[in-house]
């Protein structure tokens, strides 16, 4: 999977999606058709006018969600007629996206706490285990790749550096340096449980406008019956690790290519026309506990109501985004974001 060949410094990453990456994509497509496509009145001979994409990164995404839908619409060639929509990058509120986390550096800012050096019993500091575990994994993704020593690349930061190392894991590629499985699943490790014990404003400025819009659209459906539709977000694994912190799923390993959580708003068959909200992470149903209310016994079905109030902690307006975003690009916010996490 990995090649050693000419890189450049650039804005935006390079590569194609792996022959892997389309089978799991077209993997996760064929779920959906099995799971939910007898009740979205959908085919590859009644397609829907056009289609939008919501993703944190267009380029990443339009190859992957193209195998999707061949998948879910059992046809390549239906897959392909369908006009896709898509929002810039900028307008896009779901994050993780490059944008936003280029501008406020919250991924970066929460993942220097677990690279920061360790304060000694004699008041000295030494560096911290992941820091070191990255500097070898650094090093040895480097030279393997023959990039020069002189200069930093500014791409070979932690979760990317893990996520090439992993991409060639999952393609049968060696762990390249002296670097052992141990020591890549030591790293994700620490990124998980930064990531998993997010700070507030990440959470907020993440996927907190999507957890929004979700609760809104669930709303609007309860008002407004019709055909159940289907909403696809395509996002990083860092993104995946923010919905799942948003929401208490426990997300105990670093999320593969095509992990998926997916939110059901369901109706009941009587008359009472009541609705429930179930959440599944990776096809199988999740014990949630409020995190409103912690002490609360989990389940893994609530009503509406109670999912609207019981996981809306980091749901944020346009408003109150912007808020929260102005915040952030005052210096002393992120003096403050080190103490706390130190």
């Amino acid at each position: 999977m990995l090649e050693k060949t000419k890189y450049k410094i650039q804005t935006h990453p390079w590569g194609q999606l792996t022959t892997t990456g389309k089978e799991q994509a077209l993997g996760l497509g064929q779920w959906l058709q099995r799971s939910y496509l007898d009740v979205l009145k959908i085919s590859a001979e009644n397609l829907p006018s056009s289609i939008q994409f919501r993703s944190t990164d267009y380029e990443r995404a339009h190859m992957t969600g193209l195998y999707v839908l061949n998948g879910l619409l059992g046809s390549s060639e239906a897959a392909g007629r369908i006009p896709v929509i898509m929002r810039e990058n900028t307008d896009e509120t779901f994050g993780d996206n490059g944008y936003f986390y280029g501008v406020l550096g919250l991924v970066k800012e929460s993942m220097d706490l677990e690279l920061k050096p360790v304060l000694q019993a004699d008041g000295t500091f030494r560096p911290s285990d992941t820091s070191l575990l990255f500097e070898k994994l650094q090093a040895g993704l480097g030279a393997f790749l023959g990039l020069p020593t002189d200069r930093p690349f500014n791409w070979l930061l932690l979760t990317l550096v893990v996520d090439a190392i992993e991409c060639g894991v999952k393609h049968g590629d060696p762990i390249p340096g002296s670097v052992t499985l141990e020591e890549l699943i030591a790293v994700k490790t620490a990124m998980r449980n930064q990531l998993m014990m997010a700070f507030t404003e990440k959470l907020q400025l993440g996927p907190g406008q999507l957890m929004r819009e979700i609760g809104e659209s669930m709303t609007q459906r309860t008002v407004c019956d019709g055909v159940p539709s289907l909403y696809l977000y395509s996002g990083h694994d860092a993104t995946i690790m923010s919905v799942a912190a948003n929401l208490g799923v426990p997300v105990n390993e670093w999320p593969d290519y095509t992990a998926n959580i997916i939110v059901e708003l369901l109706k009941s068959a009587d008359l009472r026309e009541q609705y429930f909200v179930r959440v599944l992470y990776n096809g199988a149903e999740v014990r949630l506990t409020s995190l409103s209310s912690p002490t609360q016994e989990s389940k893994t079905v609530f009503t509406i109501k109670e999912f609207l109030e019981q996981f809306s902690l980091n749901r944020i307006t346009e408003e109150e985004f912007q808020s929260t975003r102005s915040k952030t690009e005052d210096s002393s916010f992120y003096d403050n974001l080190r103490r706390v996490g130190a």
